[in-house]
């Protein structure tokens, strides 16, 4: 990764917060050179995290806890953002979920923040995007 600020999405932020998480201490330990989330991950990650099955559901006071109030900062990606991310999309013919990860890349990007990411399954949307990116 280049030496630009660090932004994560939720498949680093969740293990990063949760301890039961088999990646806990890996995600932990790289969130601390984390400086800002998109506004999305956020909520993602609160969905993720009072829904999880298996025991693993917090409850949301416990979720809402966790993930407001911390050190980085927030970051919103433009509306004409957006209107770039769906047509970047569009063209590529790429629907469904990936633009999730898409609006999550170009809201780093837009905001000139690298992305740290465990989620291999959306590199080709972060390239299409042309965010920087790191995978752990």
């Amino acid at each position: 990764m280049n030496a630009k600020p660090v932004g994560c999405d939720s498949s680093v932020l969740i293990p990063a917060l949760t301890p039961w998480h088999p990646e806990h201490e890996t995600c932990l330990d790289r969130l601390q050179s984390v400086e800002a989330i998109p506004v999305h991950v956020l909520a993602e990650s609160y969905s993720v995290m009072t829904r999880a099955a298996g025991g693993f559901r917090v409850t949301p006071e416990f979720a809402a806890e966790v993930l407001t109030g911390q050190p980085w900062r927030v970051l919103e990606l433009s509306g004409a953002g957006y209107e770039r991310v769906i047509r970047l999309m569009a063209q590529a013919g790429k629907g469904g979920g990936a633009i999730h990860d898409a609006i999550i890349a170009a809201t780093l990007d837009e905001h000139s923040y690298a992305l740290l990411s465990r989620d291999r399954r959306a590199a080709a949307t972060y390239d299409l995007v042309g965010v920087d990116y790191e995978l752990i």
